[in-house]
C-alpha cells in the first residue's frame, strides 16, 4: 500500500482522533470535496493502524473511506489511485484477520476497476483468498492468467525429460553468475517487478497443494526473470521451489548454495514484509533442513515466530509453530513435551480463520504420536482421511496422510498395511523433504528385512538405493543423518551375512542416535539389533538389546512402542525358557569415544 499524501503525514494519535470524531459524526452526507478529505485522512489512518499491526482499527478506517468516496469514484481519474489504495488496505486487513471472502470482495474490486499495471497487489491479495479457502486450483488458474497478461508464456504440454531439461538450463543459468552478482542488494527495485515476484509466492502453495505439473516451469520463469531484473526478498521463494526440485532429481549437493543465496537477500531485505518470512520459513523447511541440524532449524523458526508476532503476522507464526511441532515428531523431543506443543498449535489456528488448511497437517501429526504414546488404533482414522482425499485433487494433503499412515503402520509392525502404503507413496512425485526422508529411511529397512525374508533381489536394490541416499544426505548433516545411515548399513550388512559386521554397525548406530539425541533412532536401533539377534538365535542377547530398546522408548514417552516391545520379549522368554536379563551387552552410557568406520 503506498500513501494517499505526499506532505509529512500528522502522528498517529492525532490522525485518528480527528478522523474517529469524524467518522462517529455521520458526515457521509456532506459535500465531494469534504467527502474526498475525509477519505483521505481514512486511508491515512488505516496505512499507519496497518503499520502497526492494528488490522482491526485498519479495516474500520479503510471501511469509512471507500464509503465516503463511494462507488463513482472508480471512473474519477482524479480519485481511482485512492479508491485503489484504500480498497488494497482493506483486503490486506480482511486477509490478515482471517475474513477470507471479504478480502476476496476487495481485491475482485480492484482488478475489475483498477487498471492492470497497478492490480497486482489486488490479485496477489486475490490468490492468497482463494489459497486459503482451499480453491487450489482457482487460486493457480487466476495466477496463470495474470502471468500470462505479463508476458509470461508457458508450455501446456512438456515431456518429464522437457521438464528436467528446463531445470538444468536454469540451474546453469544461476551458475554463470558470480555469489556476488547474484546476492547485490537492491534497495530500489521497481514496484513492478516486486509485486511479478510477490504472485510467485501467492500461487505456489496452491500449485503444489495439487501438484500442479506447471510449477517447475513457473519457477524456473521467474527465476530467468530475476537473472535479469535482479533478485530480492520475494523473488527467493522461486530459488527454494528450483532446490527442492532439485533434491528430486538426486541433486543434493546443490542444496547449501540454493540455501546460502536464498539467506543472503533474505538477510539484506526488511524483515517488516509478510512475503519475506513466507520466503524464509520455507526455506528452512524445505532447503536447509537437509543440511542444518534439525536443532538449529528449530532455533530459527521460534526467532520466526518471535518476529511475525512482533508485526502482527499470525499467520506466518502460526506456520513456523506448526513446523516447530512437526519438526520435533522425528527429533526425539519427548513426546509429552511434542504433544503439549501440537495442542497448542491446534488450539491457536482454530481461532483463525484462515489456518483451516494448515491445520489438518497438525492434526495428522498428532495422530502419529498418539500412535506412539497410546494406542495403535489410529490407522482406521488415517484411512478414512486417505479414502476423503481420493475424491479431491488435493495431491499434497494425499501425501502428507500417506506419510503419516506409513508411519504409524512401520512402527506398529502393520506388515501388509506398510506394504500397502509403500507402494503407493512409490508412485507419488514426493514434495516434502522432511518426511520424505524418513520415508526413505524406513522404506530402506522395510526393503532389506524383506530380502532376508526371501521376497527377492528387487527388495536388496531398494533398500542399497536408500542406503546411498543416506550417505550423502550423512555427509550433509551428519549431526542429523549418521545414526540413520548406521541402521541402514547394518540391515545390509545383515542381508549380506556378514554377521559379524552387523553387530559391530548396529552397536554403533545406537551409540551416534545416543550421542546425538536421538532417543527415537537409538531406540529403533536396540529394537532392530534385537530382532537381528533372534533371527540368528542368539535369544540371550536379543533380550538385553530389547530391553535397552524398551527403556530408550520409555524415556522417549512412546508407552505404546515399549509395552509392544515388552510384549516381545516376554513371548521370547515363554516359547524358549530364557531368562530375563535387562543389562547391555555393550555399555551405551561410557562408550561414547569409541569411533565407527
Amino acid at each position: 500500500m503506498g500513501a494517499p499524501f505526499s506532505k509529512v503525514a500528522p502522528q498517529y494519535p492525532l490522525i485518528t482522533a480527528a478522523v474517529n470524531q469524524i467518522n462517529s459524526s455521520g458526515l457521509l452526507s456532506c459535500d465531494t470535496h469534504q467527502r474526498l478529505r475525509f477519505a483521505q485522512w481514512n486511508a491515512l489512518a488505516g496505512k499507519q493502524s496497518w503499520d502497526r499491526s492494528y488490522c482491526g482499527a485498519g479495516l474500520n478506517y479503510f471501511k469509512f473511506g471507500i464509503s465516503f468516496l463511494g462507488d463513482a469514484a472508480w471512473q474519477n481519474e482524479s480519485q481511482n489511485d485512492l479508491c485503489r489504495l484504500l480498497h488494497e488496505g482493506a483486503a490486506a486487513c480482511s486477509f490478515t484477520l482471517g475474513e477470507n471472502k471479504a478480502c476476496l470482495q476487495y481485491a475482485s474490486d480492484i482488478i475489475t476497476n483498477a487498471a492492470f499495471d497497478v492490480s497486482l497487489v489486488g490479485h496477489y491479495l486475490y490468490i492468497r483468498s482463494l489459497e486459503t479457502l482451499g480453491r487450489f486450483s482457482d487460486g493457480l488458474n487466476h495466477s496463470l492468467g495474470v502471468f500470462e497478461k505479463l508476458g509470461f508464456h508457458f508450455p501446456t504440454q512438456l515431456s518429464p525429460r522437457d521438464k528436467m531439461s528446463t531445470l538444468e538450463r536454469t540451474k546453469e543459468a544461476i551458475y554463470s553468475k558470480t555469489f556476488e552478482e547474484l546476492t547485490e542488494p537492491r534497495q530500489h527495485m521497481p514496484t513492478l517487478t516486486r509485486n511479478v515476484y510477490k504472485l510467485m509466492d501467492a500461487c505456489y502453495i496452491s500449485a503444489n497443494r495439487i501438484a500442479s505439473p506447471i510449477l517447475p516451469i513457473l519457477a524456473c520463469s521467474i527465476i530467468n526473470f530475476s537473472l535479469e531484473n535482479g533478485l530480492c526478498g520475494e523473488s527467493c521463494c522461486a530459488y527454494v521451489l528450483l532446490g527442492v526440485m532439485r533434491m528430486g532429481m538426486g541433486k543434493f549437493n546443490e542444496i547449501p548454495y540454493y540455501t546460502r543465496i536464498v539467506l543472503a537477500v533474505l538477510d539484506s531485505s526488511p524483515t517488516s514484509s509478510t512475503t519475506i518470512r513466507r520466503a524464509r520459513s520455507i526455506c528452512y523447511n524445505y532447503l536447509s533442513i537437509l543440511h542444518f541440524p534439525f536443532k538449529e532449524t528449530e532455533v530459527l523458526l521460534r526467532t520466526l515466530v518471535k518476529e511475525a508476532l512482533r508485526y502482527g503476522d499470525t499467520e506466518s507464526a502460526y506456520e513456523s509453530l506448526r513446523n516447530i511441532s512437526a519438526l520435533s515428531v522425528f527429533t526425539g523431543e519427548k513426546l509429552s513435551t511434542v504433544m503439549v506443543s501440537l495442542n497448542n498449535v491446534i488450539s491457536h489456528m482454530t481461532k483463525v480463520k484462515k489456518m483451516k488448511q494448515s491445520l489438518q497437517l497438525v492434526l495428522l501429526d498428532k495422530l502419529l504420536v498418539t500412535s506412539w504414546m497410546s494406542s495403535d488404533e489410529v490407522g482406521p482414522t488415517i484411512d478414512a482421511l486417505i479414502e476423503k482425499h481420493k475424491t479431491t485433487n488435493q495431491a499434497w494433503d494425499m501425501e502428507l496422510t500417506l506419510y503419516t499412515r506409513f508411519f504409524v503402520a512401520f512402527w506398529n509392525d502393520e506388515h501388509e498395511t506398510t506394504l500397502f502404503v509403500l507402494n503407493d507413496l512409490l508412485s507419488m512425485n514426493l514434495r516434502a523433504p522432511l518426511k520424505y526422508v524418513h520415508f526413505k529411511f524406513y522404506h530402506g529397512i522395510i526393503a532389506f528385512q524383506q530380502y532376508r525374508n526371501g521376497e527377492g533381489e528387487g527388495w536388496l536394490d531398494q533398500g542399497k538405493d536408500c542406503l546411498e541416499k543416506f550417505k550423502v544426505w550423512s555427509s550433509l548433516s551428519a549431526t542429523n543423518f549418521e545414526s540413520k545411515l548406521l541402521i541402514l548399513e547394518a540391515e545390509y550388512q545383515a542381508s549380506e551375512s556378514d554377521i559379524s559386521a552387523a553387530k559391530t554397525i548396529f552397536q554403533s548406530a545406537a551409540r551416534v542416535a545416543r550421542n546425538n539425541g536421538l532417543i527415537n533412532d537409538q531406540a529403533l536401533a536396540c529394537k532392530l539389533y534385537g530382532q537381528f539377534l533372534i533371527s540368528i538365535v542368539e535369544y540371550q542377547e536379543a533380550i538385553s538389546w530389547l530391553s535397552l530398546s524398551k527403556s530408550s522408548f520409555k524415556d522417549w514417552g512412546a508407552t505404546h512402542l515399549q509395552e509392544k516391545v515388552e510384549n516381545t520379549i516376554q513371548t521370547l522368554i515363554e516359547e524358549n525358557n530364557l531368562q530375563d536379563v535387562e543389562t547391555s551387552a555393550c555399555n551405551l552410557k561410557h562408550d561414547r569415544d569409541t569411533n565407527v568406520d
